[in-house]
């Protein structure tokens, strides 16, 4: 019954796809915490962009890959819908030299 309960609240916790996100004004960002956070995410995107145009084939052999390949794409194709660039170029108003760099 638990496990039932669980798999309910994941799905509505997936669905619907994500399609709007409020970005907070990041000019006032001082928090090294904050930053870290930031930090993270920025290399998190910067992972799915990479694996999307991966090519070598993995243990999995190429059907594996294939399955892969399509989740990072999809991946991918949120973070795009969501105006990743936009979002990214936003971040380098924050006053950290660390988070600029990334």
């Amino acid at each position: 019954e638990q496990c039932e309960r669980h798999a309910e609240m994941s799905e509505t916790m997936v669905s619907p796809p994500v399609t709007r996100m409020h970005t907070p004004d990041v000019n006032g960002i001082m928090n090294p915490f904050a930053h870290q956070v930031i930090i993270k995410s920025i290399r998190l995107m910067g992972l799915f962009s990479e694996l999307t145009g991966r090519t070598e084939v993995g243990g999995g052999g190429a059907a594996g890959m294939e399955e892969e390949n399509a989740l990072y794409k999809q991946v991918s194709q949120v973070f795009n819908n969501l105006g990743r660039d936009k979002r990214l170029f936003k971040l380098l108003r924050i006053p950290n030299a660390t988070v600029k760099e990334e």
